[in-house]
């Protein structure tokens, strides 16, 4: 059920200490009579977010909260929008242990990054799915990519621009990354929706629910009601036309609310972000522990599940230190193959209308 990319270890950086732009202040007197030097201070992996709008303060919010880096880097074209931002985080850091965060125009602070979420682009309006903001978004995306390259070669890039699979496959394109360190949240925050209200109908807790969404990251994305357990009872055994059209029951109306999840909110706020925050932290999480967690993240999968042409989509992969280690082939059924496929063309005919 694994398939597995070989690829090189990815080389890891060790980031030198870096300054803002005023001056470093010179030592106190607590310093110079207190504090004795006998070896250097060790920094974490350094975390860059690109787009620091309602959707990258919330990433970074969560980032800072898990005490997944100490050296946190935004890059946005409002340089002192970021500035206060960064300035607004660093008033309570005595609580998240960071100790450092630094803003950037052009990318420069950015240099050694581990990983660089990128959340640039345009969020849909009410009536737009998110393939509809798909060239806006490319356009912009084709302007910031430079910088990234030349200062974070070797980065992990998880992508959350909209729309998300068309955008990763973008970047790697444009960049030449190796599909293993160019991911897209994708359809993790799909699975997280799908398993909360599963959880809601059944009445049960939703770290009870195990199950995945998998392809598009938007209206073809597909339930795979084949892989649902409910406290080790796997519900298409006692269900087995379960989201299906014979389905009595009508479970697929739950998937119709992971679909509208993100609409549903944003009808009412005119945007999403905490939801996506927590899902990008839990999925850098994932890469640091190096635990070898299995979530429904997108790259380009061509040669898996049966693929052949290059597009990426989500599928269950293994989440390593170095990036994708390995991906689910998950046994489907003919129901969820069919729907697997029409993601799939779905997803292809929208990378191939974007210009770049």
């Amino acid at each position: 059920m694994l398939a597995q990319w070989s690829h090189r270890c990815m080389t890891r950086f060790v980031c030198k200490r870096e300054f803002s732009d005023e001056c470093p202040p010179p030592p106190t007197k607590f310093q110079t009579k207190h504090l004795k030097e006998i070896g250097k201070r060790q920094h974490d992996e350094k975390i860059s977010v690109v787009g620091v709008g309602q959707v990258g303060i919330a990433c970074s919010a969560f980032i800072l909260q898990r005490r997944l880096t100490n050296h946190l880097v935004f890059m946005d074209i409002r340089k002192d929008w970021i500035k206060a931002e960064a300035l607004d985080f660093l008033h309570a850091s005595s609580t998240t242990g960071s100790q450092k965060i630094t803003a950037t125009v052009d990318g420069k602070e950015m240099a050694g990054s581990k990983y660089v979420v990128i959340t640039t682009g345009l969020r849909p309006t009410k009536d737009q799915s998110r393939l509809d903001v798909a060239q806006k978004t490319t356009d912009m995306i084709v302007k910031i990519m430079p910088p990234l390259l030349e200062y974070c070669p070797n980065a992990t890039f998880i992508v959350v621009s909209n729309p998300a699979d068309v955008i990763t496959w973008l970047i790697q394109k444009l960049g030449k990354l190796p599909k293993h360190r160019c991911l897209s949240t994708g359809c993790h925050l799909d699975s997280l929706r799908f398993r909360y209200f599963i959880s809601k109908r059944l009445g049960v807790a939703p770290s009870a629910v195990e199950g995945y969404i998998i392809g598009e990251h938007g209206n073809s994305s597909v339930p795979v009601w084949s892989s649902v357990m409910v406290g080790g009872i796997a519900l298409l055994r006692i269900m087995p036309d379960i989201g299906t059209e014979s389905d009595k029951e009508k479970w697929s109306k739950v998937h119709e609310q992971v679909v509208k999840g993100a609409s549903t909110v944003s009808s009412i706020k005119t945007y999403t972000n905490w939801a996506i925050g927590m899902t990008v932290s839990d999925v850098i999480s994932a890469l640091k522990d190096n635990s070898g967690r299995i979530l429904s993240v997108a790259t380009d999968v061509q040669g898996f599940m049966g693929i052949e042409d290059s597009v990426v989509l989500s599928l269950p992969c293994i989440l390593t230190s170095d990036g994708i280690a390995q991906v689910v082939e998950l046994p489907l059924t003919d129901f969820e193959k069919d729907m697997l496929k029409k993601s799939v063309d779905t997803l292809i005919k929208a990378q191939c209308s974007i210009k770049f």
